[in-house]
């Protein structure tokens, strides 16, 4: 078992707002895998720095996954609010979590994203979609007047799809997926950035059609993702294929 993350920064952004990391933890004598991806959001100031926050609060709380982790990532993301002038704006950014404690893997998204399971036979493929392109952050969680001012205007459902089919139409805000463990070889979190790239004629290309590219692995060992990132780099430039947002990337190898 190991993990592997990577990011790169999209050819509209100045700074890369997208942040990942993963790692293995001790967790009550388990050892437990963790892949985390975070995304800022591009309106609001200093993001880049608060996506990085977000992230390695997550990570700081990984063992409250099953039971109060959105208020303990927040609370002590929070504590670093006094080198933003206290705006909570500086933590709006998307998370994505994936998580093997040895038996189950269960994958977190608050936001929006996505995610990949590789299987021996296959590749399931979900995207987390937020229908107003604007994303519900936990940043709202330390603001109530602007949760209920995200919320009036924009709603609180989101959609999922699953290979490019949608499953739910109406997800809660937190969403939460275990998927088929049989097989299962590889789990993934990827940020939105997935959903940006386009062709030279400058349509946007699905991210499904993007995710087979990205996800066609030759290998796992090592940093096996930022080598894949490295090369579909490549693959773009050939294609006359452009990326417009930042992308971030991070898995576990079961």
């Amino acid at each position: 078992m190991h993990t592997d993350s990577a990011f790169k920064i999209g050819s509209t952004h100045k700074v890369c707002e997208d942040y990942a990391i993963s790692g293995i933890k001790d967790i009550c004598g388990v050892n437990v895998a963790y892949a985390i991806v975070s995304d800022g959001c591009s309106s609001s100031r200093d993001t880049d720095f608060g996506s990085r926050i977000l992230a390695k609060s997550a990570e700081k709380n990984i063992h409250l996954l099953s039971n109060g982790f959105e208020l303990g990532v927040m609370n002590y993301a929070s504590t670093y609010l006094d080198l933003f002038e206290g705006r909570t704006s500086a933590l709006d950014a998307t998370l994505n979590i994936v998580y093997y404690n040895g038996t189950d893997v269960i994958f977190k998204c608050f936001g929006d994203g996505a995610m990949a399971c590789i299987y021996e036979d296959r590749v399931d493929f979900y995207e987390v979609i937020a229908p107003s392109g604007a994303p519900n952050y936990l940043s709202y969680l330390l603001d109530d007047n602007r949760k209920k001012h995200f919320i009036e205007k924009f709603g609180n459902d989101i959609i999922i799809k699953k290979n490019g089919e949608v499953i739910f139409d109406k997800a809660p805000v937190s969403v939460s997926i275990k998927p088929d463990m049989n097989y299962l070889k590889v789990a993934l979190v990827m940020s939105d950035g997935i959903s940006s790239f386009c062709d030279k004629n400058n349509s946007l290309i699905s991210p499904l059609d993007i995710s087979k590219e990205i996800l066609s692995f030759k290998m796992f060992q090592g940093e096996f993702l930022g080598r894949r990132l490295n090369g579909f780099e490549k693959y773009c430039r050939t294609n006359e294929i452009k990326h417009v947002d930042d992308l971030s990337i991070a898995g576990i190898v079961l």
